[in-house]
């Protein structure tokens, strides 16, 4: 778990072609504009530029290292969440194996679910946050709460 995923990928991905693992799975954000009703610089084209030259910049870099990719929330802020996990979508269609799903809870769970020998599931985007804001509304969840609660059973 980690807030972003360079260079942890090139890492990993050095890993594999060591045969020390065999799949690497990106459980990765859709950033928006964090909080544009907060201050008005996320407002800017020059703001709204930046974050989706960041976007394309991302997952380039992932496409280059992961083997799936599991596109979900991030706080997203104000902005409409199916648009924006359609945006980033864009972005891999048909260059990598991947799914969206919009819970972040469900997309990690989803990952767990289905982990196989030597697979490495990287969760990037959050890290160590407590909180995430959806649709203006701000609601604690932290990954690592999320990975613990699968590895007991499904148990908090």
């Amino acid at each position: 778990i980690s807030y972003t995923s360079v260079p942890q990928l090139e890492i990993l991905k050095q890993y594999k072609d060591n045969n020390e693992i065999s799949k690497i799975t990106l459980i990765t954000g859709a950033s928006g504009n964090i909080f544009p009703t907060w201050d008005e610089v996320f407002l800017t084209q020059k703001y709204i530029n930046q974050m989706e030259y960041d976007m394309r910049f991302a997952y380039n870099y992932a496409l280059k290292y992961a083997d799936e990719i599991i596109i979900t929330t991030n706080d997203s802020g104000n902005n409409d969440i199916d648009e924006l996990l359609f945006k980033q979508e864009s972005l891999i269609k048909d260059k990598i194996k991947y799914k969206v799903i919009k819970s972040r809870y469900d997309a990690i769970v989803y990952a767990l679910n289905k982990i196989e020998s030597k697979e490495v599931i990287f969760i990037s985007g959050r890290a160590n946050r407590e909180l995430i804001c959806e649709n203006n509304k701000i609601k604690r969840h932290l990954d690592k709460d999320v990975v613990m609660k699968q590895m007991n059973g499904g148990e908090q």
